[in-house]
């Protein structure tokens, strides 16, 4: 042999695929090394396929070089022997064929898993979507049963305060004032929860105007200032005579969710007011309570979660309050902050934009 067939022979027996030299009847003119290993044999040269090959495997083949070598067209064909998976590739030269096996069982092994990987995936993708469409109609249940699940509890405010109105013994009027208590508190938490279903299932679509801020801060101020009374808290709000652009609702909610939750914590003082800041007002709910730590501070918008303060006799509710509010200042495109130290209150804000005066 020449010294370019040589190198080319040397080239095929590091090959890590398979290159065969056969006649039509299967005699084998040429192996190479990986050929050699994978049938166990040393030498195969001057010997038929047939000898290594399982008889049906070793016709296929001899079938499917035959038919090369007659049309003189190169050819493929899958073949699987000794456990492995092959594409064999066909190249008719004169009376001799040669024939490269390229060993595709790990490939199909690696498609397999894939193909398992996407099932998986898809069976899970149907069963997240399956619950995504449970919590929607929860929700939208929740969000159109709003009114509904209202009417009963404000009906019960109502008994509540034509009874204590009543010249009642002492004893009775402290229990009406403890289901006072209760109603407030069950009431509190059933809003939180159709606020939150209605967050959920966009039951509650964010629709900005401007308006007078002092006019929707009164009602709250009425509210407000008689739960102050009755608790003995000051409460002060300071009027901002600001036209700002907002949703109403939104602001309302967000502002009595505040003030709610500084009555859970405060000793004895809560400031509502306003600062206006750039473009836009901030308004700010301060509070003389016990404060709230750093660590803490990084949960308190958390679903359920509490402020472990020493006025525990003053908290109520399930910790959806501030939850809310992050939810609703977030659809106002905004952020709800918090400033606060131990022993030194907190102060909850939040910005939004204002009318300001011609000059």
């Amino acid at each position: 042999m020449d010294k370019n067939l040589d190198d080319k022979l040397f080239l095929l027996d590091i090959s890590t695929n398979i290159f065969l030299l056969l006649d039509k009847d299967g005699l084998i003119h040429y192996a190479n090394i990986r050929c050699s290993h994978v049938l166990s044999r040393s030498c195969l040269e001057g010997k038929y396929l047939s000898d290594f090959m399982p008889e049906k495997e070793a016709s296929e083949f001899i079938k499917e070089t035959g038919k090369a070598l007659k049309n003189g067209t190169m050819d493929s064909f899958n073949l699987s022997f000794k456990s492995r998976d092959y594409i064999a590739s066909i190249y008719p030269k004169g009376e001799l064929v040669a024939v490269c096996l390229w060993d595709i069982t790990d490939n199909q092994n690696l498609s397999e898993q894939l193909k398992k990987k996407t099932r998986q995936l898809d069976i899970a993708e149907k069963k997240i979507q399956e619950v995504e469409e449970q919590n929607k109609a929860k929700s939208y249940f929740l969000a159109q049963a709003s009114h509904d699940l209202r009417q009963p509890m404000q009906a019960l405010k109502i008994f509540i305060s034509t009874l204590s109105e009543e010249e009642l013994p002492e004893r009775q009027q402290l229990l009406v004032e403890k289901i006072n208590a209760s109603a407030d508190n069950l009431y509190t938490m059933l809003d939180n929860l159709l606020d939150i279903s209605k967050i959920e299932s966009g039951g509650m679509p964010y629709h900005p105007r401007y308006f007078n801020l002092d006019d929707l801060v009164k009602t709250l101020n009425q509210e407000f200032s008689e739960i102050a009374r009755s608790k003995k808290i000051d409460y002060c709000y300071i009027p901002c005579h600001k036209e700002v652009f907002g949703d109403p609702l939104f602001i309302e909610r967000i502002i009595r969710n505040l003030i709610s939750n500084a009555f859970k914590y405060t000793k004895n003082k809560i400031v509502l007011g306003c600062c206006p800041e750039h473009n836009f007002l901030k308004i700010i709910v301060i509070d003389n309570g016990d404060g709230i730590s750093e660590e803490e501070q990084k949960k308190i918008f958390e679903q359920f979660y509490q402020c472990q303060q020493k006025y525990e006799c003053k908290k109520s509710g399930a910790g959806l309050g501030l939850f809310i509010v992050k939810k609703l200042t977030e659809l106002m495109n905004t952020k709800i902050e918090v400033e606060s130290e131990p022993g030194k209150g907190s102060c909850f804000y939040f910005s939004i934009p204002y009318k300001k005066e011609a000059p």
